[in-house]
């Protein structure tokens, strides 16, 4: 609409009685379109944003659906925490606000329950290295005679076997850890 307001103003003759007038609306209506324009980029960027956000909650999806390691589960938090700052920035002056803070809502959620899931198998991770390095102290105190600290890494092995979350990639690996830990520790008790 500037557009059209500004195209007769420019083509009214400096012979014109309203050529001055014309002159002084012609850089008002001018001035007024370069904000419209400047609001339009900026509204585009805004629009790019909440569009790059959606693509990358697809890729935290798929990645979600066939996550089997840590790092896999590293790579799908950090996939939505890319989604969800992608929209921070998003002003509230802009259209694009009220469809930011609805993806915002949305990823948020899957955001902490990835970030969740990454904790436990570190945690899980953790837990059952601790375990398996006990077993090899246990092993080294045996080959060794030294019973007291072979009993206390079994020991450590059984506690920290039995330590793994549930339902953590590691889950399988530290229970079956458990029988021969808890047979050695007899072993070593005696």
């Amino acid at each position: 609409l500037w557009r059209q307001a500004i195209s007769p103003l420019e083509t009214i003759n400096r012979d014109n009685e309203i050529y001055q007038l014309a002159q002084k609306k012609l850089k008002n209506y001018r001035d007024n379109l370069r904000l419209v324009n400047a609001q339009l980029l900026r509204e585009d960027r805004w629009s790019k944003k909440i569009t790059s956000a959606k693509a990358v909650s697809l890729v935290a999806q798929r990645r979600q659906g066939t996550a089997k390691t840590l790092q896999d589960w590293q790579k799908v938090e950090s996939t939505w925490q890319v989604a969800v700052n992608a929209l921070k920035p998003i002003p509230v002056k802009s259209s694009a606000y009220t469809d930011a803070q609805k993806l915002i809502s949305e990823y948020k959620p899957r955001l902490l329950a990835a970030r969740n899931r990454s904790t436990k198998e570190l945690m899980a991770e953790r837990t059952y290295q601790k375990a398996v390095n006990a077993v090899s102290l246990a092993k080294r105190y045996e080959r060794k005679n030294q019973w007291q600290g072979a009993v206390e890494q079994w020991q450590i092995v059984l506690n920290s076997a039995k330590q793994v979350a549930n339902n953590s990639l590691y889950s399988i690996k530290a229970e079956k850890l458990i029988v021969p830990a808890s047979n050695s520790l007899e072993k070593a008790r005696d």
